[in-house]
């Protein structure tokens, strides 16, 4: 699978599985800003700021979301580029300046798990993401060796940012399928707000 057509799984999956329960936990519409239809605008908020979906709220406002969604087993960890082999600056460098300069990135980031049966969601404030990784709460992890262009990334465990007193909203739910999201969802009270 080439970037582009993981990409383009990535939006599926997260349209299908993830928007219906993030629009319920953010109290708002998901947009995308990641894909084909790219704007300049969009371009750069994807390239220079991290966001990769907004959760807009009509009557309180709107929140930029880095997201990153994977395919198995669900590690409860968020974890962000340390570094690349090429050298391009990482979303661990890009965050890090933009949150001490005051440029604008991700208010939040969210990680999700998918499997057969289970979608597993975590959602963070970015910046206590980032200062997880200057308080050495987080450990270091490279890509497989077979992957084309390598990596490293920092790992952050959903339990160690809630032991240091770090709000974490994390969630399972059975994967969408013939509308379980929406049976799920139908009873759910729970509002990213009042959880983090």
């Amino acid at each position: 699978m080439n970037f582009v057509e993981a990409l383009q799984k990535s939006m599926t999956d997260s349209k299908h599985h993830l928007f219906p329960v993030l629009e319920k936990v953010l109290d708002g519409e998901i947009h995308i800003v990641e894909g084909d239809d790219l704007n300049e605008t969009k371009r750069l908020l994807d390239t220079l700021a991290g966001i990769d979906l907004f959760a807009v709220n009509r009557d309180k406002g709107m929140r930029g979301i880095a997201s990153r969604l994977q395919w198995g087993k669900a590690w409860r960890t968020f974890t962000i580029r340390k570094e690349r082999e090429s050298g391009a600056r990482t979303e661990y460098e890009k965050r890090k300046y933009a949150i001490e300069h005051g440029y604008l990135y991700p208010k939040l980031t969210m990680q999700a798990y998918i499997d057969q049966d289970t979608v597993t969601v975590g959602i963070a404030y970015t910046e206590d993401i980032i200062r997880c990784i200057e308080m050495g709460e987080a450990s270091i992890r490279r890509t497989g060796t077979d992957q084309k262009g390598q990596a490293y990334f920092y790992v952050i465990n959903w339990d160690d940012m809630k032991r240091l007193g770090m709000r974490v909203w994390e969630k399972a739910l059975p994967t969408a399928e013939a509308g379980a999201n929406k049976l799920l969802l139908s009873g759910s009270k729970f509002r990213f707000e009042a959880v983090v």
